[in-house]
C-alpha cells in the first residue's frame, strides 16, 4: 500500500494531471505526469477502468500490483511529480513490471 503523503486523491488534481500532463505509453500502460507538485515528492494513483474488468476484485488486484512496483520508485526517487497511471487491459504481473518500470525511468 502507498503511504498516504505519496497518493493523489483529489479529483480536480487528477484532472489536471490528466489535462496538462504529458503522456507515455507502451501498448499496455498509458502513463501521464505533471512535474512541479509544490511537494518535495512524488503523488500517484492508478486508474482502471470497469471497461478492463467488470469485477471489482479483479480490479483491485491489478491496481494492488502496479502500486506494489511504485513502492520501489518513490523510495529511489524524490521529485515532485504527479503521476496516473491508466492500464489498457488486465495484465499479469510478469508484464506489467517491466512495463511500468520502462515508462518511470523516462519520467525522472
Amino acid at each position: 500500500m502507498l503511504p498516504k503523503q505519496y497518493r493523489l486523491t483529489k479529483n480536480r488534481d487528477i484532472r489536471r494531471v490528466m489535462q496538462k500532463g504529458r503522456k507515455l505509453s507502451v501498448p499496455d500502460v498509458r502513463l501521464q505526469y505533471l512535474i512541479g507538485n509544490k511537494l518535495n515528492h512524488p503523488r500517484i494513483t492508478v486508474l482502471v477502468s470497469t471497461k478492463i474488468n467488470k469485477s471489482a476484485v479483479k480490479r483491485n488486484l491489478l491496481k494492488r500490483r502496479i502500486k506494489s512496483l511504485l513502492i520501489e520508485y518513490i523510495n529511489s526517487n524524490q521529485t515532485s511529480v504527479d503521476v496516473v497511471i491508466t492500464p489498457f487491459r488486465e495484465l499479469e504481473y510478469s508484464k506489467i513490471a517491466p512495463a511500468i518500470k520502462e515508462l518511470l525511468s523516462k519520467v525522472s
